[in-house]
């Protein structure tokens, strides 16, 4: 306003944009990483349902650390391989939270193995390798050890399950677990015709040679005679199924 009197100008101005990305998107769309999570299962092939919980344990870790401030927690790229999957992490640090957030919840262990990438202010600045091993021995598995057969229900930390020879519960430690051989799955089972039930056994015909024998009865059994039921043939027995098995 001039003199209460309102003044219209129009004037040309030049405008410069500068285009930028924060730190933590230029790596990212830069393919920067520092850490490579391997992450496999000892003695065997991870499954897809386990890869695919790794990595939302792993996304889940990185949110966490993003949401407290730290700008280099990112995962670059995810490779689905054969023997399991590989994470692209930006950030050594967020690689050792993800294989420990992984163990409490899965189990299993990891190592690094470290390579000289180059330095930075004057610092060795380096790339590691996070080696994440998931327990050998899945929910199902019928393993052998020290004399038992035990049909794994949960293997984490510890590995839970039941001892099919009497029923009993079994826990181990990752140590103690060693020496352990998987002999078969609760998978293969067959059906078979349960001949009779008496207190504490019950009489199947053999799936190989059709003779009649005498197995433990286990535990939560309900079937009757004449129909058929799950059970499992080891070189250390047969052992018939109940819902506390499957």
């Amino acid at each position: 306003f001039v003199k209460d009197e309102p003044v219209h100008q129009e004037l040309n101005a030049e405008v410069r944009i500068v285009r930028e990305a924060c730190d933590m998107c230029s790596r990212i769309s830069g393919g920067y990483f520092e850490g490579i999570m391997q992450i496999r299962a000892t003695n065997r092939v991870p499954t897809s349902d386990e890869k695919k919980k790794c990595i939302d344990i792993a996304n889940e870790v990185v949110r966490r650390m993003q949401k407290k401030g730290d700008r280099l927690a990112f995962i670059t790229d995810s490779i689905d391989i054969k023997d399991g999957a590989d994470l692209y992490l930006g950030s050594n640090n967020s690689g050792r939270h993800i294989c420990r957030a992984i163990i409490t919840e899965m189990g299993g262990s990891f190592s690094e193995s470290p390579t000289l990438f180059g330095q930075k202010d004057g610092k060795d600045v380096y790339r590691i390798t996070f080696s994440m091993r998931l327990p050998e021995f899945m929910s199902g598995d019928i393993i052998h050890l020290k004399d038992r057969v035990i049909q794994v229900k949960n293997s984490g930390k510890r590995t839970v399950g039941i001892d099919m020879s009497d029923g009993s519960r079994f826990i181990a430690t990752a140590d103690e677990m060693k020496g352990a051989d998987r002999i078969t799955s609760i998978d293969d089972a067959v059906m078979v015709v349960l001949v009779a039930v008496e207190d504490d056994a019950v009489m199947v015909l053999d799936p190989t040679t059709y003779e009649t024998v005498t197995i433990r009865k286990p535990v939560s059994f309900t079937a009757q005679s004449g129909s058929e039921i799950p059970v499992i043939k080891t070189d250390y027995g047969l052992f018939a199924l109940s819902g506390e098995n499957t």
